[in-house]
């Protein structure tokens, strides 16, 4: 059984009460650069961290060594007649809608940015 949700326009969202789940019809945008579909986590608590590669990491979230691990997450543009806002896309969402694993997302920004750099 499908669930309906209330329409709304995007310059109303703000007047939404907290955790109401609700519908916009918009057109959507996404970023040009690949670079920014995905970001690098720790393997164990998921805390984004703010490095370029894939490396080994001293959390300080989690006070424990892991492995930087990608995920897709990015934002896109939202518009309709009444406004615009801004949408987070992430996880298992975001690489259905692509069609990419987090981790080929960043393979192709990384071998983008490296067929940029040799140019």
């Amino acid at each position: 059984m499908k669930k309906w949700y209330l329409l709304v326009p995007i310059a109303n969202i703000d007047s939404q009460q907290d955790g109401q789940t609700f519908t916009i019809e918009a057109k959507i945008t996404f970023p040009i650069d690949l670079k920014k579909f995905c970001m690098l986590v720790c393997s164990n608590c998921g805390q984004d961290v703010r490095y370029p590669t894939i490396k080994e990491i001293h959390c300080m979230n989690c006070d424990q060594k892991n492995l930087l691990v990608p995920r897709c997450r990015f934002d896109v543009d939202l518009k309709d007649n009444s406004g615009s806002t801004i949408g987070i896309i992430m996880d298992k969402e975001g690489e259905k809608l692509l069609s990419l694993a987090g981790k080929e997302i960043y393979k192709r920004a990384s071998d983008l940015v490296l067929l940029l750099f040799k140019s």
